[in-house]
């Protein structure tokens, strides 16, 4: 623009303009620069970059074994940026594991990682992680939810479709049973017949003592296999 003038003066850039808009602009750009940051003299921005390199260091550590580290590492890079709910899931996991009859840090623990699982259903380690855990802790019904949302976000993977299957039949509800077995089916027919499958379906029809299902069930895994030893005494067995 002919009206602005560009004066260079070793590092100093002097900006010279007309409009007294675009001063008021720059003015309120450096004030609320000056808002975001904290008693640090960080920005926000920077908060988040340093969280950033801690939680790198974190993961160098924990591949190290460096538990200890790692922890303090985590801790430290979630003070800085809360808003990171894959950090905040991995020391809420820890909270967890250490909360032992404390039930408030085990309460943050648990709120921490189903932040996460919320937030981020496709992260699946994660995901995988929490569906777990929920079992573990005899939390039938919110496992049953995360492995439905995961079967709806990996239904190629052979092992979220199990637990899906698995947890439906211990619900013990017939029409989760009767979707159990339709996830069994769906698995068996992208991996065939297989011991594994039928095994589970087989424990899902004794849930509702069907004993002609299962049966049919021995039959169509021997027929697969008529010569298979292992199917065999498996049938016998049952």
């Amino acid at each position: 623009v002919d009206s602005d003038t560009l004066v260079a003066n070793n590092s100093r850039v002097i900006v010279r303009f007309q409009s007294k808009h675009i001063l008021l602009v720059v003015a309120i750009v450096f004030a609320a620069l000056h808002m975001n940051a904290d008693q640090n003299g960080w920005s926000e921005e920077a908060r988040k970059r340093k969280a950033d390199y801690i939680y790198m260091e974190a993961s160098r550590q924990n591949a190290v074994d460096n538990e200890d580290a790692y922890y303090e590492l985590m801790n430290r890079a979630y003070e800085l940026d809360s808003t990171n709910s894959d950090v905040g899931f991995y020391v809420g996991y820890y909270k967890l594991a250490m909360s032992n009859k404390d039930s408030v840090l085990f309460h943050q623990g648990y709120n921490m990682m189903e932040k996460h699982f919320s937030t981020s259903p496709e992260d699946f380690y994660g995901s995988y992680l929490f569906g777990n855990v929920n079992e573990k802790l005899g939390m039938r019904k919110k496992a049953l939810q995360v492995w439905a949302v995961l079967d709806s976000l990996f239904m190629d993977k052979t092992e979220i479709g199990m637990k899906y299957a698995e947890s439906l039949a211990q619900s013990g509800d017939s029409a989760n049973i009767k979707r159990a077995i339709d996830v069994y089916n769906r698995i068996e027919k992208a991996e065939g017949k297989n011991m594994t499958i039928s095994t589970g379906k087989i424990r899902t029809h004794f849930i509702v003592r069907d004993t002609s299902a299962i049966i049919n069930e021995l039959n169509e895994l021997l027929k697969s296999s008529p010569t298979s030893a292992e199917y065999n005494v498996f049938a016998g067995d049952i």
